[in-house]
């Protein structure tokens, strides 16, 4: 049934549609005088202006639409979580709503969505389950069960510390803007001057600043394929820089890929992104646009001898406008997730074999 009402809400001109046709049957029916009572036929015609006023209301709030674009993907044991910031309805985003779209790991179908508030964030994922917030709430969600484990709301800090019944000053999350998988912590921002860090995971709560912990994956610059161990440790498998001809860039092996590569590729692109790389399979995956417009795009895999294992254009992976980004991407266990104009793909890297291709 959301399947429908999402093609509803994204079209203007199917909503404009069934929202006149509801607006002339509302009409047509406030003629009516079901009743011999004068006082209930006022009443009931009253009740019909009202139901197509609420129509009408209601369209901009809804929860339907499909995603345009999203923020940040987490992958548990058996489900997929993915962020989107804001909603698309009636053809185009609707303030700073969020959704959140759990996806079965296996099949790629979407088994729940739910809206995130004003503005809601994606904190992390442990196992199946997630910790997001919905506006000033804290909230842990079993995405396996499809359930609410626990909610934390602004005023019930005292509840975990009465330190904290003075109040809170302000909410945020740790290191959202790391380059890196790295482990967040809610920070709170006490009305006692003081500051505290709680792992929502694990309810463990302190005044004293918890240390990086970063967490196995790639870094989110698409200028280089690394892996961030410790503050003053990382692995960097690829990076792009300037080839000296005009703005083309190539791509060559950074300092921990010698094992791995033995020259630089002899080709140059137009703003390369590097996406992921498997030591195993020995293929690296990259997109680099057809013009520098960065409109279209091709997305590419190479082996490690700089051979093309296949390459796709942009508007043929799936059905988006030329001008769609990939927004999100994340490499599992040999499966490369990406997100791309409100769909979500798993393909495997060598070969570009779809394992399920969803739109949300």
């Amino acid at each position: 049934m959301t399947e429908y009402l999402d093609i509803i809400y994204s079209s203007f001109i199917l909503l404009l549609l069934i929202a006149f046709i509801l607006l002339f049957l509302f009409i047509f029916l406030s003629t009516k005088k079901p009743f011999k009572n004068n006082t209930l036929n006022k009443f009931y015609k009253m009740l019909m202006y009202a139901c197509s006023i609420a129509f009408f209301v209601t369209i901009p709030a809804s929860n339907f639409g499909h995603a345009r674009s999203f923020e940040k993907i987490c992958i548990g044991e058996k489900t997929i979580c993915v962020f989107e910031p804001s909603i698309r309805a009636i053809g185009k985003s609707v303030g700073k709503q969020a959704r959140l779209n759990i996806i079965d790991k296996a099949t790629g179908i979407r088994i729940e969505r739910f809206s995130a508030g004003k503005p809601g964030k994606l904190v992390d994922m442990h196992n199946d389950t997630i910790c997001y917030m919905e506006e000033k709430d804290i909230v842990l969600y079993d995405a396996a069960n499809l359930k609410e484990v626990y909610r934390i709301k602004e005023d019930a800090w005292g509840n975990i510390l009465a330190e904290l019944s003075v109040g809170i000053e302000s909410i945020n999350i740790t290191d959202q803007n790391s380059d890196y998988p790295v482990k967040h912590f809610i920070r709170l921002d006490c009305l006692n001057g003081k500051k505290y860090w709680y792992e929502p995971f694990s309810k463990a709560i302190t005044n004293k600043q918890p240390a990086d912990e970063y967490l196995p994956g790639f870094s989110d610059r698409t200028t280089e394929l690394s892996i961030k161990y410790a503050e003053r440790e990382r692995s960097t498998y690829l990076v792009t820089a300037n080839s000296g001809e005009g703005n083309l860039q190539c791509i060559f092996p950074g300092r921990d890929a010698g094992k791995f590569f033995s020259k630089v590729d002899s080709t140059n692109y137009i703003s390369p992104f590097l996406l992921c790389i498997d030591t195993v399979k020995r293929v690296f995956v990259f997109g680099h646009y057809l013009t520098t417009k960065k409109e279209e795009f091709y997305l590419e895999a190479k082996d490690f001898d700089y051979h093309t294992k296949w390459k796709k254009l942009s508007t043929e992976i799936v059905a988006v406008d030329e001008d769609t980004k990939i927004n999100i991407w994340l490499f599992e266990k040999g499966i490369l997730y990406i997100g791309i104009g409100g769909y979500v793909l798993a393909i495997e890297p060598l070969t570009f074999k779809p394992y399920w291709t969803t739109q949300l």
